[in-house]
């Protein structure tokens, strides 16, 4: 049993197959083992000739050549044997991190590798040096976000933060999580992923801020933003100056595109550029110019000088020296026009007043005063919805009619617009001046032309003394029962002279 059993397993084909495979490995490592062997041999003939073991015609070789000692011979060596063996990385020690390859006086010209690895242990930092300077350095920290620093030796990071880098330059510091600064001299990225790019003296201090380049620009809230130029200052949140000089940006997502000393002080404001121009109020927009002022939200002054707004979704196109106070009134553009009622609009020109609601008013310069030599156009509503029902027509359908000042007199042209729900039309013409002396008033009209055809009603003029207001009003005939709607078209020549004497 047992003879038959051992015939059986000598003579397994698939057994044989593996017996001579296994020869074919042990001889290619003999192999192996003997070109190693020649290798070390060869090493031990360097060694022997660096140590001056050698004959005499070899140390006079050797005596023009730079030596080395044995420690960094046997790490050079040792790195090179290595590599003749086909590994693809080498230390020095892994007991001892020390050694040197080549000196100071006879470095190596020339490194060929694929990889430089510092000590394993998650914390040591690798250093690179050029000159006697460090260059660059790399340090673990225990994370997978290394620290990574390159240029001069006064560039810091803080050690307790992780994924810092700072590119290049000079005296830049890092010291939140995941911050950068590109290069430059003297900028700071101090919070969580803050970024200076480069420039000179740029500071981002809170966490998403950037300074792209410039001089002592500072991104002081979280997503602040500064694009360039010098000492801009961002305060406001996820707020952004493009650059220029000097300009603030103080608001929640404020903006300032560039210019000079230009401050946006509020939410959402914005100021193109130009110098010296301020917004206080929230989502308004100075465009550009020089001194302009808004203290409205919604509001805007395009451009111009020495403009300002007070009024919310107010607007200067331009010019200078206008001013608005009134909301949602504007002022196109011309010089020391105001525009002090709602709705009010003055086209351009020079020295213009409109100081009541909805009032169109133009002039060409004044005699002594804005709006005493002027041209307006008001227009009046109400709607009657019974016979003979009295209303008065009103600028803004809530009361408001036109305001006549003290010592001012207005010359009027008043076509009065009347329609019914059944298609029905009347219109008339009343032509008449009205003045105020400050006491007392007077009021002369004349109706100069009625087409009543429909008999809708009557127009009436009048003059209230102690509110200085001239007083428009309709009331609908015996015969109109309908719904009917009352527009009128005011157009005036106004003047202000004040009363000197008898």
């Amino acid at each position: 049993m047992t003879d038959e059993t051992s015939e059986s397993t000598t003579d397994d084909p698939s057994l044989e197959d593996r017996i001579d495979a296994l020869e074919s490995v042990l001889e290619s490592q003999r192999e192996t083992i003997e070109q190693q062997a020649d290798r070390l041999e060869k090493q031990r003939a360097t060694l022997e000739r660096l140590d001056g073991d050698g004959p005499g015609e070899v140390q006079d070789e050797l005596a023009e050549r730079p030596t080395i000692s044995r420690r960094t011979a046997l790490t050079g060596i040792g790195l090179a044997g290595l590599a003749g063996l086909g590994a693809t990385s080498a230390s020095a020690s892994e007991a001892e991190p020390s050694g040197e390859i080549g000196t100071e006086t006879r470095p190596l010209e020339s490194v060929y590798t694929q990889q430089l690895r510092g000590v394993p242990d998650g914390e040591t930092p690798f250093d690179l040096f050029a000159g006697g300077d460090r260059i660059a350095r790399f340090e673990p920290n225990g994370s997978e976000s290394p620290n990574l620093l390159f240029g001069e030796g006064t560039n810091a990071y803080d050690v307790d933060r992780q994924g810092q880098t700072i590119s290049g330059g000079r005296n830049n510091v890092t010291s939140g999580n995941s911050s950068v600064v590109g290069g430059g001299s003297g900028n700071e990225a101090l919070m969580h992923s803050a970024t200076v790019s480069g420039g000179q003296e740029n500071v981002a201090e809170s966490t998403f801020s950037t300074v792209a380049g410039g001089n002592s620009n500072h991104a002081t809230n979280s997503g602040a933003t500064v694009g360039g130029g010098s000492s801009n200052v961002v305060e406001g949140d996820r707020a952004v100056i493009g650059g220029g000089s000097d300009n603030s940006a103080t608001g929640t997502r404020s903006a300032i595109g560039g210019g000079s000393n230009n401050s946006a002080n509020s939410i959402g404001s914005t100021i193109g550029g130009g110098g010296q121009n301020s917004t206080s109020g929230n989502y308004s927009t100075v465009g550009g110019g020089q001194e302009n002022e808004i203290d409205g939200y919604d509001a805007t002054i395009a451009g111009g000088r020495l403009n300002t707004v007070d009024a919310p979704a107010a607007t200067v196109g331009g010019g200078d020296l206008n001013e608005v106070t009134g909301d949602r009134a504007t002022v196109s553009g011309g010089q020391r026009n105001i525009a002090s009622a709602f709705w009010a609009t003055i086209p351009g020109g020079s020295h213009a007043r409109a100081n009541s609601s909805g009032q169109f008013a133009y002039a060409n310069g004044d005699f002594s005063e804005p709006g005493d030599a002027q041209a307006s156009m008001y227009v009046l509503r109400n709607e009657t919805s019974s016979d003979s029902e009295t209303v008065g027509l009103f600028l803004d359908h809530l009361g408001e009619q036109i305001v006549v000042p003290g010592d001012r007199s207005i010359a009027f042209t008043a076509q009065i617009l009347g329609r019914t729900t059944a298609h029905d039309a009347s219109s008339w013409c009343v032509n008449g001046v009205a003045t105020n002396d400050g006491s007392s008033s007077t009021l002369s009209t004349e109706t100069v032309s009625k087409f009543d055809q429909a008999n809708l009603g009557s127009v009436d003029v009048g003059f209230d003394d102690g509110e200085n207001l001239l007083e428009f009003s309709v009331t609908s005939s015996g015969d109109n029962f309908r719904d009917t709607q009352w527009v009128a078209t005011i157009r005036t020549t106004e003047t202000e002279f004040a009363n000197g004497g008898s």
